[in-house]
């Protein structure tokens, strides 16, 4: 209720205060140590591909949408291009493991007014496949986006230096991020008459991946919860001891200040 008044308290990694790209990593990181990123939720999962004539023709990329507690929705573009992304002012953590001058980077964009039409403004594109969750209990959590995105960036999929297309690279990308999706979850898929299966790598082998990712972050995640709320008793305790010598002092000054008047 409280976050619902106040929009500010909206965790900036979903919903900023600026338009800002950033590479699945760093992301991914900053999502790891949220605390309520297990109870964000994904609503659904679209597949685009540009249909424009320009340099961004036949590039494929994911719009996500993410439903908080609040129940406010953050929308991200992911997708993986030959363009470096532009990092711009976020209370993020560097994972230290993206290199930003590689030729091909995974990377996720979020627009500060949370609306697709922002994400793909200037684009004409073709909405091909959409996955879609219905009751939020039975949803992958962002967390579980983050690590099957993070899965897929170090796998050793298609990418321009390999001698892919770009358009062959952000295909592959977007594809096995739905493929994979449904393979673990129960969504409801809808294709268009555009979209054709053409899965580039095995499922199988993505999923086992990501699997071993996941089981791997959960109990970094756990040791990390378990810091901070060890972190957070510490401090109530020292707090604790700080308010009762204060409160102690300030008897015996009371005291010190009677016998005093008493004395007079």
């Amino acid at each position: 209720e409280e976050i619902r008044k106040q929009p500010n308290l909206l965790p900036s990694v979903l919903f900023p205060v600026r338009d800002y790209t950033a590479p699945i990593h760093a992301w991914a990181s900053a999502i790891h140590i949220l605390g309520e990123s297990k109870n964000c939720r994904l609503r659904k999962i679209c597949h685009y591909k540009a249909t424009g004539t320009d340099a961004s023709a036949h590039h494929e990329f994911l719009l996500v949408h993410i439903g908080h507690p609040s129940g406010r929705v953050a929308i991200g573009r992911i997708e993986r291009s030959s363009s470096v992304p532009i990092l711009l002012p976020l209370s993020i953590p560097h994972s230290g493991t993206s290199d930003l001058t590689t030729r091909d980077q995974d990377k996720i964009s979020l627009a500060y007014d949370g609306t697709s039409e922002r994400l793909t403004q200037h684009l004409d594109c073709a909405q091909l496949y959409t996955l879609t969750y219905s009751k939020p209990s039975e949803a992958p959590s962002v967390a579980h986006l983050a690590a099957l995105l993070v899965t897929l960036s170090t796998h050793d999929g298609p990418t321009t230096s390999s001698g892919s297309t770009a358009e062959h690279a952000s295909a592959w990308f977007a594809y096995c991020v739905v493929e994979v999706l449904r393979e673990i979850s129960s969504g409801e898929g809808k294709e268009s008459k555009k979209w054709t299966r053409t899965l580039l790598d095995r499922v199988d082998v993505l999923v086992r991946k990501y699997t071993s990712a996941w089981q791997d972050l959960s109990r970094r995640m756990v040791n990390t919860s378990q810091h901070l709320q060890h972190d957070s008793k510490r401090r109530d305790v020292v707090a604790h001891c700080q308010q009762t010598n204060a409160d102690r002092k300030a008897d015996m000054d009371a005291f010190t200040d009677m016998l005093r008047t008493m004395g007079s």
